[in-house]
């Protein structure tokens, strides 16, 4: 069977890392996951920027991935290794559904996508979660479409995305979850990740929040009674609008909570926790212990 793995940089490509040692083959990845998989790599492709320092590093560490671009006459023509990428124009849109892509354009029988979360959390790009990345969401759906059959042989490693690319949920959902500070895939392994690598204790559930009843007293609507979330009633209260008259309701979640599962995390071996360290800042990661690493992340704030 032709198949392929594709490493994305959402966080959750940090539960895989066994998988990623042992693969033996195709092994595609976006922008940064050179630095980390160069040695491995067949194939890279991502912003430009970052292709020419891939490509600086590949050279002088003897590496042998290829670059795939579809910007291939903004490189040097003597560029070793440099191949255009040869899907649709309109599936070249961002790094991960242009390999997507491209592996079904070349006929791969199955794909396995690791750290690719949709939106949310990234190795590389620290604020990417405050950037809506639903169009990501919508790409996906486009590709199944265009190849309704070659794309069954497309999986996703760890929690697995087709049921929201296969239905009809908002492409929203997820970014209305990580927009907002919380973890968007509700996996017990995702959440335990996250919250060792941001010093949090999230679950994966709806808030709770309650509903006042509020009267207007000053302005057209002086007088007039109406019903608000406590945090908005409170910001208007404070503005001198409206007066709070009592609770009405508390809402509840509409589903119930997913806690992380600590026991994941906790057999990730030291190198893997090491990065996790590393971006939390924490320094000389190397001269501990993987037991005095986990402990020190979750003393900081981190873990379930």
């Amino acid at each position: 069977m032709k198949e392929v793995l594709i490493l994305g940089n959402g966080i959750s490509r940090l539960l895989h890392e066994d998988l990623i040692k042992g693969w033996h083959g195709e092994l595609w990845a976006c922008n940064y996951a050179y630095l980390e998989w160069g040695h491995k790599l067949t194939r890279l492709t991502g912003h430009i920027d970052v292709l020419f320092e891939a490509i600086e590093h590949r050279d002088r560490n003897q590496h042998s991935y290829e670059i795939w671009t579809g910007d291939i006459w903004r490189f040097p023509e003597d560029t070793q290794k440099l191949k255009k990428v040869s899907c649709k124009p309109e599936f070249c849109k961002d790094s991960g559904t242009t390999l997507i892509a491209q592996a079904l354009t070349d006929g791969f029988e199955r794909i396995l996508l690791c750290g690719f979360d949709l939106g949310g959390r990234d190795i590389y790009t620290v604020n990417l979660y405050q950037h809506n990345k639903s169009s990501w969401v919508e790409r996906v759906r486009a590709i199944r479409k265009a190849f309704p059959v070659a794309f069954e042989g497309v999986e996703f490693v760890g929690y697995d995305h087709m049921p929201f690319i296969a239905g009809n949920a908002d492409r929203k959902a997820y970014y209305k979850r990580y927009i907002a500070g919380q973890p968007h895939i509700p996996d017990p392994a995702y959440i335990a990740l996250y919250n060792l690598l941001y010093g949090t204790r999230e679950v994966y559930g709806y808030r709770r929040y309650s509903i006042v009843k509020v009267r207007y007293i000053k302005g057209p609507r002086a007088g007039w009674e109406t019903e608000y979330k406590e945090a908005l009633a409170k910001i208007l209260a404070e503005r001198g609008e409206i007066e709070i008259i009592g609770v009405t309701r508390e809402e509840k979640p509409e589903e119930p909570e997913i806690a992380g599962d600590t026991t994941i995390t906790d057999r990730m071996k030291k190198d893997t926790i090491v990065k996790i360290a590393k971006l939390r800042g924490i320094e000389d990661a190397e001269g501990h212990t993987k037991a005095e690493l986990i402990e020190l992340l979750r003393e900081t704030g981190g873990g379930a």
